[in-house]
């Protein structure tokens, strides 16, 4: 529960720029190393 918690925390404070930039993206080469790092 902790986990989850600290995880949906992390994605509440990714700042607004950084999600349009993803938006304007396809974002592949943005999430793709995020979605490969071990904590996530």
């Amino acid at each position: 529960a902790i986990d989850c918690s600290l995880r949906s925390r992390g994605l509440c404070l990714v700042p607004i720029s950084y999600t349009l930039n993803v938006a304007q993206s396809n974002g592949a080469d943005i999430w793709a190393p995020v979605m490969a790092n071990p904590k996530f």
